[in-house]
Order: C-alpha cells, then structure tokens, then sequence
C-alpha cells in the first residue's frame, strides 16, 4: 500500500509488484515498471526441433542443465562434427520487415564461449556475446550497439538480447560459435560434443526486450504495469518529489520517453512530470496544456541498469531539478496556476502509457522544498 504523509489515505494495489533483486549481489533494484508485450515465440523452454524452431548442422539434448527458474529445463545445443553454418533457426510471420524485433536467450557456456543471434536477411545485422566476459564481441556494420545486451542472472546464465530486423518471413538465426570475431553465420566444424545451455527464448514485436515471458503452444501476452496513487493530496505551492531509479541502455519505441513519475489533473493538460528523453533526464511543467517550464540535463547519462536519483523542487513559482544532487536546471517565468493535482503515476504517465521499463527503488513525497544540502543527505 501507499500512505500519503498528509492525509491518512491508504492506497491498495490489486496486485503484487514485481520486485526484483541484483543476480550478482542480491541488491534490491525495486519495483520493475514495464509497458505491457508479447512472446511470439512459442515453446520457449522446449527448443528442439520441430517446435517454434528448425535446426541446421545442430543437435540438441533436452533438460542437460538448471535453468535460471531453478528447474531442469535448459536444453544444449551442440554443433556437429561437420564444416557447416550451425544454428537454430526462428520463424515469426507476425513479423516482417522493415519493423524491428527484439530477439532474446538465457545462454550458458558449455564447451563454446560465444553465441550469436543474427537477421535472416542480410550479413550487416547480427551480434555476437562473449559468454566469459559478459560483453558484446562483435556486431554487424547495420546493428547499433546500444540495442544490444547481456546481463548476467546467476549460476553461469545471461540473458542476451539483439534488436534487429527480421528477413520478409520474420527468420532469425542464433546458435553457439567457436570464436567472438567470425562474422555472421560462419561456417565451421563443431566437435560434436561442446556447445551452449540454452533457455527461454522470446521474439517482441519491438526493439528492446522486457523481462521474460513463458510460452508453451502459443504466444502468451504481458499487460502493462500499473502503479499509482489517486485521490493524491498534492501541495501545489510547494513540493519536493524524490525518485530513484535505474533502467537499460534501450530506444523507446516510436522515439517516445519514458516517465518516472507523473502528477497530473488525470488528463496531462495540466501537469509536472519527470521524464527520460533520449538518456537525458527531463523536467516538464504543464499549464492547460502548454509547457511552461521544460529543461533537461545537458548530456545523454542515462541507462546501463546504473541507479540514479532525481529530485524536483518548487516554491514561489520557481521548479528546480536534480540529478544525483547536482543541480541540471532550473525555470521561474510563471507559478503553477492550477489546484487540482490529484493523481500520481510511478514509472508511467497518465493513462498507464510511457513506461518507464526499468526499476524505482524509492520514491517520496515533501511538503516542502528541500535545500541542495538536505538532497545531498537523502
């Protein structure tokens, strides 16, 4: 629940947040906010042929390892002994050129370092994951690197991730390789017995991968998160909101930005929000339906799952924003002319859109328009 400091007003969640914690050091990353999406790829633990997936030069031997839930469901797969192009091969008529797709893989090492996820339909568009370091070795002259991801989720796994796009049939390539610099869908002769441990598959009808989602016979659906406070008594003479949050280095789609938090009358005409804008953080203040207060940090920072913290102030028409305790900017040309703000979005903007697909570790509320000293303390 949310308990405002103001007024005893106690907000209940209909459901349970999606709290998520660090693989490697077990810190709390808070509340996963994330816009709603689909895993059309189908059998998603059970990558075998003859399922979603055809295999090419490629054995499998299915339930070889613990997955990252805990059960015995990651399947290896092994190059065979023969001097071909090794991969498993994903098809999604769903998808087809020119949109894009965001591919994604929980992989381990088993025998082959390397794995690759590539485009059916040219060399230019493919990326190749160091599975020892943890880093992107290499990627294609067409594919931005910032699309791309590997994170690691414990027990030798990471989840790797490419954004590109797919041949006119929606086919993409992936398998393990022998080496992090052989370019797209190289040809090679396997051993027949190394390889990688492979699991949860998902293929998004976006550019950026959200959190995994289990499939079986057919694609399964993520509804959005949702997470706000109504009937919230905001002081419009004089605030401070305080949120710390983190999320990747991803391209919202559309070009669109994501929200940290949003007060607003319920309809945005009228409004302040913080919002991240092409990896800057941005301070927006809305009167009937005209910004009259919009200035960002000067330089793109944002992303890389980094935790940061933003803070906006106001008090005598005068709205300040904080990144980390440093001052970013700064607007006192007109006071807030409206009385009603009574809603209070957490990682989205009104009307559960915008997400901020990442994680709030903390949000607060003040009465009042903390110093730069008192943010340097919280």
């Amino acid at each position: 629940y949310v308990k405002t400091l103001d007024v005893a007003v106690t907000q209940t969640f209909k459901e349970t947040l999606r709290v998520e914690y660090d693989a490697a050091t077990g810190e709390n990353l808070g509340a996963l906010i994330e816009g709603g999406s689909t895993n059309l790829c189908k059998e998603s633990e059970n990558i075998i042929a003859g399922t979603a997936f055809s295999m090419n030069a490629t054995s499998v031997t299915i339930n070889a390892s613990i997955a990252p839930d805990g059960t015995i469901s990651a399947d290896k797969l092994i190059p065979t002994a023969v001097a071909d192009n090794h991969y498993v091969r994903v098809t999604q008529s769903t998808i087809s050129a020119p949109s894009k797709a965001a591919i994604s893989f929980y992989i381990k090492p088993a025998g082959y370092n390397f794995f690759q996820i590539g485009s059916g339909h040219t060399a230019t568009e493919f990326a190749t994951f160091d599975l020892q370091s943890g880093t992107i070795s290499q990627t294609g002259s067409a594919t931005d690197e910032s699309e791309c991801s590997i994170n690691p989720v414990g027990n030798g796994f990471y989840r790797v991730s490419v954004s590109l796009q797919p041949s006119a049939t929606g086919t993409t390539y992936s398998g393990s390789i022998p080496s992090g610099t052989l370019g797209w869908r190289p040809s090679f002769t396997g051993d027949g017995v190394s390889g990688v441990y492979v699991w949860g598959a998902q293929f998004e009808a976006q550019p950026f991968a959200t959190s995994y989602i289990r499939t079986e016979g057919s694609a399964v659906s993520r509804s959005s998160d949702s997470l706000a406070v109504t009937s919230f008594n905001f002081n419009n003479e004089e605030f401070s909101v305080v949120a710390n949050f983190s999320k990747p280095d991803i391209v919202e789609q559309g070009g669109s930005s994501s929200f940290a938090w949003a007060a607003t009358d319920g309809t945005g005409a009228n409004r302040v929000i913080s919002i991240i804008s092409t990896k800057k953080l941005r301070t927006v203040k809305t009167d009937s339906g005209s910004n009259t207060a919009d200035f960002s940090t000067s330089s793109d920072l944002l992303g890389g799952n980094l935790p940061y913290s933003g803070v906006v102030t106001y008090k005598n028409s005068e709205i300040k924003g904080y990144l980390d305790g440093t001052l970013y900017g700064s607007d006192n040309s007109s006071p807030i002319n409206y009385t009603k703000i009574d809603n209070f979005n957490i990682g989205s903007h009104t009307g559960n859109l915008s997400h901020l697909n990442g994680h709030i570790s903390k949000i607060s509320t003040y009465a009042q328009a903390l110093t730069q000293q008192e943010i340097t303390l919280l």
